[in-house]
């Protein structure tokens, strides 16, 4: 069943989901809730979410989900601010891909499928609360997922990495394939880029991308046809914005 939503503006966004996130009681011994967001730019539980948070417009057309926001040390250092969560490596490479395929930041919603902070350990590879043995912090994560897209009710989601794309399958029948193939196999099935797929009551577009902290390191693993770029997953990105956000030019009509 559908978690029930409330509607949100694009100034209300951050708070309220922040607030239904500090509903998670569940919570596995590895991980903790994010208690503050940092100012500033950095994917939402950690801070606000979006680009450039004084921006009033409408509610974003595009999710853009990772799999988690960090450790506990780093959103301290953040929090201190002795660090920036712009100045990763997941921000820097995924800026440059942005822009190579055109995507308007200020369209986006940047988030996490999995909410929390790792007590310790490092901040990359999957998630270690998020394993069976936690099946109520993995309920509540499915739940929590499903609502960020019912409320945001995105035209496009970006979903970064594999691990991400694990907790969108839970959740959407028509992702069930990307529950156990890796980027080879849903390159060579043509599964990357998903479309009409029902989350819940919304149907958007998805498609699922390297997670840019060693993206350049692993797109050897990319197997798309893209004869006239050298980076497949520009290509692949370009196609979904089209397929998910055409514009005047491409359909031929004024909005």
């Amino acid at each position: 069943m559908c978690p029930m939503t409330d509607v949100v503006t694009r100034a209300d966004l951050t708070s309220y989901l922040f607030n239904k996130q500090a509903n998670i009681s569940a919570w596995p011994p590895e991980l903790e809730p994010v208690a503050e967001m940092v100012r500033g730019t950095a994917f939402f539980p950690g801070g606000s979410g979006f680009w450039e948070p004084e921006q009033e417009q409408g509610l974003p057309d595009v999710m853009v989900v990772g799999q988690d926001f960090s450790t506990k040390s780093e959103h301290q250092a953040m929090l201190a601010g002795l660090a920036s969560d712009v100045d990763s490596a997941t921000w820097r490479n995924f800026l440059k891909l942005a822009k190579a395929a055109s995507l308007d930041l200020q369209s986006c919603f940047f988030t996490n499928a999995i909410m929390g902070l790792r007590k310790g350990g490092s901040c990359t590879g999957p998630n270690p609360g998020y394993v069976r043995r936690n099946k109520d912090f993995v309920a509540a994560t499915h739940d929590f997922l499903l609502e960020q897209v019912q409320v945001v009710r995105p035209r496009l989601i970006v979903i970064l990495g594999l691990p991400a794309a694990r907790v969108f399958a839970a959740i959407a029948a028509d992702l069930a394939s990307w529950r156990t193939l890796k980027f080879r196999e849903l390159d060579a099935r043509e599964l990357s880029i998903r479309k009409a797929i029902r989350i819940g009551d919304v149907t958007t577009t998805c498609v699922v991308l390297l997670h840019p902290s060693y993206r350049q390191a692993n797109l050897r693993y990319r197997r798309l046809d893209t004869p006239t770029c050298s980076d497949p997953e520009i290509s692949l990105l370009k196609n979904a914005i089209a397929e998910a956000l055409p514009t005047e030019e491409t359909t031929g009509v004024q909005r």
